[in-house]
């Protein structure tokens, strides 16, 4: 960690052709609980928020797997991975937007993502149930 890589040209040029700074890979594992909307699927549902977020897919991934509905089939559950370096505040930004909030512009900046500067500032998606928002609640109060 706090160093950088460098790759040289091929054949031992001493030209650079890339370089990077080493950052830690961390991996948040959150069960979230969302209120379905009219054709909802998470596929949708993670590229709305990746949107919003300015997150790549390679840092805020669904786990389809773990897909179940509620018996009443008004909610759904499913896992979310945060991973990368910035993945505490990809879950915080998260909870924020499915709690009814607002991003003018993402918190985060990640080298070669350009978010869309005319995106979607809100998502039409709600925590379903419980804990949940009670959770949310307390963290956007604290």
């Amino acid at each position: 960690m706090n160093r950088a890589i460098i790759i040289h040209k091929e054949n031992a040029g001493v030209e650079r052709f890339a370089c990077a700074n080493i950052e830690p890979d961390d991996d948040i594992i959150k069960w979230v609980i969302i209120r379905k909307t009219p054709k909802f699927t998470v596929t949708t549902f993670m590229n709305d928020m990746r949107d919003v977020l300015g997150a790549p897919e390679w840092y805020l991934a669904a786990d389809l797997s773990t897909t179940s509905f509620s018996a009443d089939q008004q909610c759904v559950t499913f896992v979310i991975h945060f991973m990368g370096p910035k993945a505490g505040r990809l879950e915080l930004d998260f909870s924020k937007l499915v709690a009814g909030g607002i991003m003018d512009d993402p918190t985060i900046t990640i080298r070669g993502v350009y978010p869309d500067p005319k995106r979607k500032k809100k998502v039409p998606y709600r925590t379903c149930g419980g804990l949940e928002e009670e959770d949310i609640l307390r963290e956007l109060e604290g």
